[in-house]
């Protein structure tokens, strides 16, 4: 799961001050989402421990890079903005939020709403940066992935 967030301080200020929802919005989406997802055995960032990972894993040559989402055009913001107003009350994480009391039905609401507003923002920019990393493994007969 990827943290969620509009880019910069300027966007969620203007996300606050627009949806009444706001306040709820940035305490839901970046404490609770990344609890929920830890309580998934997922890791929200994972991005900035990639290379710290394979250096523990023993490979012998990494390389680290990045790349990034934009979201900036009327129609990538109604996109991205339209599925996350559907999944924060519509999904399993949304069940998840409410079940183990993290959100309200009603907050969750709100944050669809200020997901919709947002889209519609002529101002509205979202980024997603994605931590990379390439590795060569020194031993052929090393394998990584899930233990069991």
């Amino acid at each position: 799961m990827q943290r969620c967030r509009p880019a910069g301080d300027y966007a969620l200020h203007k996300m606050r001050r627009r949806a009444e929802g706001g306040r709820n919005f940035a305490r839901i989406q970046d404490s609770d989402a990344s609890a929920a997802a830890r309580a998934n055995g997922g890791e929200p960032d994972a991005g900035r421990r990639l290379l710290a990972w394979a250096h523990a894993a023993g490979l012998a040559e990494v390389t680290a890079s990045s790349s990034t989402w934009c979201y900036a055009t009327p129609e990538t913001c109604a996109w991205w903005g339209g599925m996350w107003a559907d999944r924060i009350v519509g999904s399993a994480l949304a069940d998840q939020l409410v079940e183990e009391g993290r959100a309200t039905r009603s907050e969750l609401d709100d944050i669809s709403a200020a997901w919709r507003t947002w889209s519609t923002d002529p101002d509205a920019w979202f980024s997603v940066h994605h931590g990379e990393i390439l590795g060569v493994v020194d031993h052929p007969a090393t394998t990584i992935g899930p233990r069991g």
